[in-house]
């Protein structure tokens, strides 16, 4: 796996974690990659009955609620696009996190906050290229199981078969089992079911009985972190652990439920100021010997474009029991092959006031939690100014929207979802 060096933004620190677990590299690929990805956005409307591929892989939303034209599979095709970018979940309440998922929302040239983007070179959208498990480009345009697996060097069906995964998210997809059915189908993976053994899917406290179905933009998280770590490694199992809410201690007991069930990886992908944490709060992400994933956040370095001064990194990345994983603009050509791997930054280096909220990789110095040995033990240590404190992120892949997955979610979470 090629791992990326770079932290938060082009104004973070530049320090490469050397992990070490009794579950080795293929674990914190899975887990990285999964808190890392962000989704590509294309509704149902898109496709037509002569469109299969469109019809059984469009991402997350309906277009009646975002009123915007959307790709059509001849607007795909073009060079040049352009797409606004909108976070999935709101912004979340006092002692409560947030989801990291962020979503691109195709719109014509001039829409006020659209970003230009391009297709990977030469990439079409014919059946054979988007369908089956050399696919080389999404049906909304995005990356594929097959381009993950070319860009950082792994092979997704040769090892995993004693690994478990765990995803902990909130509230319940109804849809999460037969979506991913759909999503395999597409590319041709390996089937991973309910039924088979394959995908098991519990309740914060490992019951069968699933939270209140989420309203609120969790779902496409869900959606996103179990397709993505299925196409990562196609032998492991998955445990998605939904907590009752996106509560500080709902989520920590889907973790520790994660643990007790035996997971050999936890991804994380939702975070917070690290300011409003306590002991108990890190307790719950130190669990020795389970590799656990953080994402580092959407908002920059210090959370630059939150339009608050919180001037501190995200939690539980920030925690120095976890694997805090930052975001790449990843740019692949037609056959995957690497172009260029860059620190995520839409918002742009005239960002000067925050003001910008197209995303970028969140980092900095903890304010709060000390650094560990792995860290000022490094020789280029001083150069991160963080003294004595805990740096975030330790590793990176694909976060950016505009170099996104895609993924199929069936399922719609109401009016009131973001």
């Amino acid at each position: 796996m090629h791992i990326m060096k770079q932290f938060g933004n082009s104004r973070a620190p530049r320090v490469l974690l050397r992990s070490s677990t009794r579950h080795g590299a293929r674990g914190l690929l899975v887990a990285v990659i999964a808190a890392a990805t962000v989704a590509i956005v294309v509704p149902a409307q898109v496709a037509s009955a002569r469109s299969v591929h469109h019809a059984t892989h469009h991402a997350a939303h309906h277009a009646a609620r975002h009123r915007v034209r959307h790709a059509t599979t001849s607007r795909v095709g073009k060079t040049t696009h352009y797409a606004i970018i909108q976070p999935v979940c709101a912004p979340a309440k006092p002692s409560h996190w947030m989801c990291f998922a962020m979503r691109r929302i195709e719109v014509k040239k001039g829409t006020p906050g659209a970003r230009p983007y391009k297709l990977a070179a030469g990439a079409g959208t014919t059946f054979a290229a988007t369908t089956g498990p050399t696919a080389t480009i999404g049906p909304a345009g995005g990356l594929t199981p097959s381009d993950l697996a070319t860009a950082y060097s792994f092979n997704s069906t040769a090892t995993g078969s004693s690994q478990t995964v765990a995803i902990v998210d909130a509230y319940n997809d109804p849809n999460i089992n037969a979506d991913l059915q759909t999503f395999d189908t597409q590319y041709g993976l390996t089937t991973c079911t309910t039924t088979d053994g394959c995908l098991t899917v519990v309740n914060q406290t490992g019951g069968s009985t699933p939270p209140s179905n989420d309203t609120t933009g969790w779902s496409i998280e869900e959606t996103l972190d179990v397709e993505t770590v299925h196409s990562v490694c196609q032998k492991c199992k998955v445990l998605l652990v939904e907590a009752n809410s996106n509560s500080f201690s709902d989520l920590e007991t889907a973790v520790d439920e994660a643990v007790t069930l035996h997971a050999t990886e936890i991804s994380n992908s939702y975070g917070g100021p690290e300011g409003g944490t306590t002991s108990t709060d890190q307790a719950a992400y130190n669990h020795p010997g389970v590799v656990i994933t953080a994402s580092a956040g959407d908002s920059g370095y210090y959370s630059w474009t939150s339009f608050a001064s919180i001037n501190q990194p995200s939690a539980p990345a920030s925690f120095n029991t976890v694997v805090a994983v930052g975001g790449t603009s990843l740019y692949l050509g037609q056959t995957a092959t690497r172009q260029s791997e860059s620190v995520w930054d839409d918002n742009g280096i005239k960002d000067v006031f925050g003001l910008v909220q197209s995303g970028a990789t969140g980092g900095g110095c903890s304010t709060v939690i000390p650094a560990r040995l792995w860290q000022t033990a490094l020789s280029v240590w001083n150069s991160t100014v963080c003294g004595s404190h805990r740096l975030v992120s330790d590793i990176s892949a694909d976060a950016d929207p505009l170099t996104g997955f895609d993924i199929y979610d069936s399922y719609n979470c109401g009016g009131s979802c973001p």
